[in-house]
């Protein structure tokens, strides 16, 4: 019941698990079952970097699978990105270090594969890095971040 209210014939911003300031996306939530989301099976489309006002991003848990468009960079606004426990693989996109708001990052129960980019490392605002059970190998980057 969760996608019920997904008219594509009506406003996004009543969707569920969709939330608007004014016209703008601000939230995407699509993940979560306690919200009632089956979770999401697919691919996240390179389009997602044109919601610009994002600040949210949650697909958790899901069925997502290949890699993590480097376009998501482009929602500048973006503070919390959560996509775990999904099936998302490849390499942490180096272009998440220009989220400079971005205060957590949650990749964690992918197939995540590389070393974590050092661009990661110099977002001043990050204060919750979760990257367990992929298969990332390499050091840590030096993190700038004061409240991580």
């Amino acid at each position: 019941n969760f996608f019920d209210s997904w008219d594509f014939t009506a406003d996004p911003c009543s969707f569920a698990g969709v939330y608007c300031d004014a016209d703008k996306v601000v939230a995407l939530n699509l993940g979560d079952p306690r919200a009632g989301s089956p979770g999401l099976s697919g691919r996240i489309d390179p389009a997602i970097g044109k919601l610009y006002a994002l600040t949210e991003l949650s697909i958790v848990p899901g069925r997502i699978m290949g890699s993590l468009p480097a376009t998501i960079s482009h929602s500048k606004s973006l503070r919390f990105l959560a996509v775990s426990r999904n099936f998302i693989s490849g390499e942490i996109p180096a272009s998440l270090g220009e989220l400079r708001g971005l205060k957590t990052l949650d990749l964690s129960y992918n197939q995540l594969t590389g070393s974590i980019p050092p661009s990661i490392g110099s977002s001043p605002e990050l204060s919750n890095l979760i990257l367990c059970h992929n298969h990332l190998n390499g050091s840590l980057p030096r993190f700038l971040s004061q409240t991580l």
